[in-house]
């Protein structure tokens, strides 16, 4: 089945990103690149050619210059366990309750979303996080206690780095909630004086919560929290980071491997893939995070299970929350990632 470009309606756009993440295609390599996650004054990759993600992260994204690039099931390798599923669809009793989003209600912020029949937003400026309903399907935590307990949850938003030749809705997108990144391996840096030749797309938080300290935090105890859905293409790359403003690794920086290990800034394994039999790769699973910026002591869960606790790098002391897809050598037809059920907390 061929798929076509189009920016569907939430529901249509869900279907359309679980067949997509599904038949995503490339080949993964059981190491990581060496190089390191890279900050605000590390790059992307060479010189970009034009492509775009036909209907899988919901729209009809072309790239600079090239033709559009249509995801054929027919070429591409079935991706693994399941994936996104259709909104309009109620989350099934066996996937457990509803989580509890935290002791805020936030409000919706007018979160620029694809709409079928209409351009895409440019998603230029801070976006501010969606804070509608839960996005569907509901992932099942593993573990009873809920790491958010006796957090505060915080309104945020963020900007895309993307490739700087390129309009930033032809990399990034929103649909029904879900946030959707990608990227291919020639595209070019996310601005003309970057150091590093990496591509990347990337939510960059601090907009609303830290901008009298330049969008980053320097004390006290941050968590972030997600439902991730990394395509198969994707492995090796960057996929959530808390960064510093200097160069090099910061105490986060977390990729997929092909096994499904999780490693932290390409050697530190936080999460072993073998406590999943079926992966974590092409799946939703939640992800939780945090960081005591003073004794610099992080902690990775799954599905509200700890998986690891270790101490991180300071850097320079600013920290900031990032996500997306950072590196992309494992698909010449492009790396992508989903988020959804963003939500941030701090002590």
């Amino acid at each position: 089945m061929r798929l076509t470009r189009f920016i569907g309606r939430p529901a249509e756009i869900l279907f359309m990103v679980w067949i997509a993440a599904g038949c995503s295609s490339g080949k993964s390599p059981a190491g990581g690149p060496s190089e390191g996650t890279g900050g605000d004054s590390e790059g992307s990759g060479g010189q970009g050619t034009g492509g775009a993600k036909a209907g899988g992260t919901g729209g009809a994204m072309t790239g600079g210059g090239g033709s559009p690039v249509t995801r054929d099931a027919a070429d591409s390798e079935t991706g693994g366990n399941g994936g996104p599923t259709d909104a309009s669809v109620a989350a099934d009793s066996s996937t457990g309750p509803a989580r509890d989003a935290g002791p805020t209600m936030l409000v919706d912020s007018s979160t620029p979303m694809s709409v079928d029949g209409q351009p895409p937003p440019s998603y230029n400026g801070e976006i501010p996080l969606y804070y509608g309903p839960e996005v569907p399907p509901i992932v099942k935590m593993d573990c009873p206690d809920d790491p958010t307990q006796g957090w505060t949850e915080y309104q945020d938003s963020f900007h895309v780095e993307h490739p700087y030749t390129l309009p930033t809705n032809t990399r990034f997108s929103i649909t029904g909630g879900i946030y959707n990144f990608w990227v291919f391996p020639n595209d070019p840096p996310h601005s003309p004086n970057a150091m590093g030749r990496n591509p990347r797309t990337e939510a960059r938080y601090g907009g609303t919560a830290d901008v009298a300290t330049g969008k980053n935090f320097q004390h006290g105890e941050r968590l972030f929290s997600a439902d991730f859905f990394i395509e198969k293409n994707a492995v090796n790359s960057a996929i959530m980071q808390i960064h510093t403003t200097a160069t090099g690794g910061g105490p986060i920086g977390i990729r997929m491997q092909s096994n499904s290990d999780i490693v932290n800034n390409g050697s530190l394994t936080v999460v072993k893939g073998s406590d999943y039999p079926d992966g974590l790769i092409a799946k939703w699973f939640n992800y939780k995070a945090s960081l005591n910026a003073d004794t610099l002591e992080v902690k990775i869960y799954i599905n509200n299970c700890l998986k690891s606790t270790y101490k991180g790098g300071r850097g320079d002391g600013n920290f900031y929350f990032k996500h997306g897809v950072y590196f992309c050598k494992t698909s010449q037809n492009g790396c992508f990632s989903h988020y959804k059920n963003i939500h941030l907390y701090k002590k």
